[in-house]
């Protein structure tokens, strides 16, 4: 059988994927609006990737998430005066549409970041509990500067992500945080706004720690591949990254092979895609 190889994004180098259990988490859609060409890139893309892993006699554990609670949903939802969840519903119906017309295998599991919340916040307790994250007035914030290799995917100064993360939404300001890039990891109720309890009081996810919870249930703490997006474009699957990156216990096994950071979103961090997996990892 040829030699599969796919590029490294921490190394930046092509290696091979010799697994015979692959794991592949793909980061799926926020469903406030419809499906566009960006959407069918991605997923054709790696639908190629799955397909060709099981031509070549792989097992492929295919996970794609829904992230159905995000500011893009209820500000569409608001701004057309219908109901957040039924906005999210309609279009997520109209991309799975899209993905089964284009010819797409289905995943295997496809969850929802609102079905997840005691896992979201079992991990968010567990950075609490080793320092990762604090606590302010109901919201809670990963803290960047406790971890020495934020950005090693990036490969960005200080400055240059946060300059990034600012012109994607970032709020330097606000006074809650310790830093202009720490990144919310559970956000406080607001009014009008769905919520969920916990021991923080009512409040929702931040959005990366969403996929952290879905790929951990479904893929374990190592997993082969993940698939990000920036713009609609998928970036390059990578290999492993060690394990001391990701956990505060050394004993931890490797984590994902295409830890590639996604856009940075509003109150987040510029390396806060590939973050949401270290964040997991510590929480062990």
């Amino acid at each position: 059988m040829p030699e599969l190889r796919l590029y490294n994004t921490l190394s930046q180098q092509l290696e091979p994927l010799t697994d015979e259990r692959v794991g592949i988490y793909v980061c799926g859609v926020t469903p406030y609006d419809t499906t566009h060409l960006g959407h069918a890139f991605t997923y054709t893309s790696f639908d190629v990737l799955i397909r060709y892993l099981r031509f070549l006699g792989r097992e492929v554990i295919y996970v794609r998430n829904v992230t159905d609670i995000d500011d893009d949903i209820l500000l569409r939802a608001r701004s057309r005066e219908m109901d957040w969840k039924e906005l999210g519903d309609r279009e997520c119906a109209k991309f799975l549409a899209d993905m089964e017309h284009l010819n797409n295998v289905p995943p295997e599991v496809e969850p929802r970041a609102t079905e997840h919340i005691p896992e979201i916040i079992r991990i968010i307790e567990g950075l609490l509990a080793k320092a990762f994250a604090y606590e302010r007035d109901g919201h809670v914030y990963f803290e960047v500067k406790k971890d020495a290799d934020f950005g090693c995917l990036c490969r960005l100064s200080y400055v240059a992500q946060l300059e990034l993360a600012n012109e994607r939404g970032n709020f330097p300001a606000d006074p809650l945080k310790r830093d202009p890039l720490d990144f919310v990891l559970w956000q406080a109720k607001k009014d009008h706004e769905p919520s969920w309890p916990s021991p923080w009081g009512e409040g929702r996810p931040g959005w990366h720690i969403e996929c952290s919870a879905m790929s951990m249930k479904y893929l374990g703490e190592s997993f082969a591949v993940h698939v990000a997006r920036q713009h609609g474009i998928p970036r390059r699957p990578a290999t492993h990254l060690p394990a001391r990156r990701h956990s505060a216990i050394p004993a931890r096994p490797p984590l994902p092979r295409a830890l590639e950071p996604r856009p940075p979103r509003a109150g987040r961090g510029a390396h806060a895609g590939a973050q949401a997996h270290a964040d997991a990892q510590r929480s062990q």
